[in-house]
């Protein structure tokens, strides 16, 4: 439903209220576009009349609109889009995709609540511009994985392998919440899944875009840190350094604070060498993770025996 939709003097179009019910919840849209009858006289007549009627050939679309919303599934929303490539797969076309260029779009994004993936999204808000063939997100925050994100990212389609960059900042992030949200978290960290506790981060990144959108892992670059008051979580290392030294509390690993760097490029997350304390004993770890779920890490720990002795 569209409250109002009104033509301008100025050839522009104005819409306030447009109320869409997609993707389980509702969406409002308000907003103009400042040179529509350009765009039309441009469209349904040759280049030669569209300059003499003064809208000339780098006519550009324009348009600011605001988006609000709740209780939006972009899971439904990306099936049917899905669905809808499948039934058209005999002509479906895998090239990247391409911002045209003269677009000039902005739009302010506050959506109450939102699914993605396995990420439940609050209070989302942010600002989406289409200009100079790129896509940009700008000044995007959320809460999510029981903390908070901030995200500034951009798409160039301008060359020939499309390119994607982003900044994130995350904030009180819970370690098992993020192991279920996010791919990269799984893949390099597995002792997150049954870790207790939360952590901050902070991650500048890039990358090439394979055709299907998804990164080349080979083109990824990253620098980033890590900080967490503590964690405890169970590893099978653990349980079994904690039989052959008779340390039962060895068991289950709970860290002092910790705060790391890392570095992903060339395909692996590189990581420093750093000491972190746990019941007592200090541990000395050092390695690297593989994008394509290689672990090589090294830890070495100084632990009492359960008399005088100790192993290393």
């Amino acid at each position: 439903a569209v409250r109002e939709v009104r033509a301008e003097g100025d050839g522009a179009v104005r819409v306030s209220g447009a109320r869409l019910e997609a993707a389980g919840g509702v969406l409002r849209l308000d907003g103009d576009l400042p040179r529509v009858a350009q765009l039309a006289a441009r469209m349904l007549q040759d280049e030669e009349d569209a300059t003499d009627a003064g809208y000339g050939p780098a006519m550009e679309l324009e348009g600011r609109f605001k988006v609000s919303g709740a209780g939006i599934d972009v899971n439904r929303w990306m099936g049917a889009v899905a669905q809808g490539e499948e039934e058209a797969e005999s002509e479906a076309w895998t090239g990247p995709v391409r911002i045209p260029e003269g677009v000039d779009l902005e739009v302010d994004v506050q959506v109450e609540d939102a699914v993605y993936g396995n990420v439940e999204i609050r209070d989302l808000a942010g600002r989406v511009e289409l200009a100079d063939r790129m896509a940009g997100l700008r000044d995007v925050s959320m809460r999510a994985m029981g903390g908070r994100v901030a995200l500034d990212g951009s798409y160039d389609s301008r060359p020939d392998v499309p390119r994607v960059a982003a900044k994130l900042e995350l904030q009180e992030i819970g370690f098992a919440q993020s192991y279920r949200a996010m791919d990269l978290v799984r893949i390099l960290a597995p002792l997150m899944e049954r870790a207790q506790g939360t952590y901050s981060a902070s991650l500048e990144y890039e990358s090439a875009l394979r055709p299907d959108l998804m990164p080349d892992l080979g083109t990824v670059k990253a620098l980033g840190s890590v900080r967490t008051d503590g964690f405890s979580g169970s590893l099978p290392a653990m349980r079994e350094l904690a039989r052959l030294a008779g340390r039962p509390e060895l068991d289950t690993l709970r860290t002092s604070p910790v705060n790391l760097s890392f570095r992903i490029e060339d395909g692996w997350m590189r990581v420093p060498p750093f000491e972190v304390g746990a019941a007592g004993v200090g541990l000395d770890v050092s390695g690297r993770g593989g994008l394509d779920g290689t672990l090589d890490f090294e830890v070495e720990a100084d632990v009492p025996l359960a008399g005088e002795s100790r192993v290393g």
